[in-house]
């Protein structure tokens, strides 16, 4: 029995407040961090019938939740704990832009990298998200994934995909 997932392409309250969010602060230069859309698609299954979702389609059923998957913020989660640090980081690394250091684009790249790894952590460590179903675990055990019962974590291909990009 393979686990099955149902999507519906309407977009909650929340995820469109959060793309208000992004365009707003996407006027100078900036950067970004998470699943791009370079990120390709997930390998179609031998004798499925159904397309393969792309990585950021999965990425975003993860964050925000679907009708049959529970949210699972990683990017949020990391934004949100590590607010404090990346503001430290922002200040000290203007300060070197200031003092003539480093240009912006290498400071953009600092913060893009460390908050990259802090995600891949994320994802990789602990995971404080809410269990897996059973026919997950099941179809984990299926594909012998090792631990099955590890939210985010199926192929490795979502963890790989996190990324940043600096945009001027």
């Amino acid at each position: 029995m393979r686990a099955r997932v149902t999507v519906t392409r309407k977009r909650s309250k929340e995820f469109e407040r959060f793309l208000a969010e992004m365009r707003a602060a996407s006027a100078g230069p900036h950067v970004t961090v998470g699943v791009h859309e370079t990120a390709g698609e997930y390998p179609k299954k031998p004798g499925s019938k159904s397309e393969a979702p792309s990585v950021v389609d999965v990425a975003v059923w993860n964050e925000f939740g679907t009708e049959s998957i529970p949210s699972r913020p990683f990017i949020r989660n990391v934004l949100h704990t590590k607010r404090s640090e990346i503001n430290v980081l922002r200040a000290k690394l203007a300060k070197q832009i200031f003092g003539g250091k480093i240009t912006i684009h290498q400071a953009l790249e600092v913060i893009g990298f460390r908050v990259q790894q802090w995600i891949v952590n994320q994802i990789s460590g602990r995971s404080p998200f809410e269990a897996n179903a059973p026919s997950t675990i099941a179809a984990k055990k299926a594909d012998n994934v090792s631990p099955p019962n590890k939210p985010l974590y199926h192929t490795g291909l979502l963890m790989r995909s996190i990324g940043y990009k600096v945009q001027k």
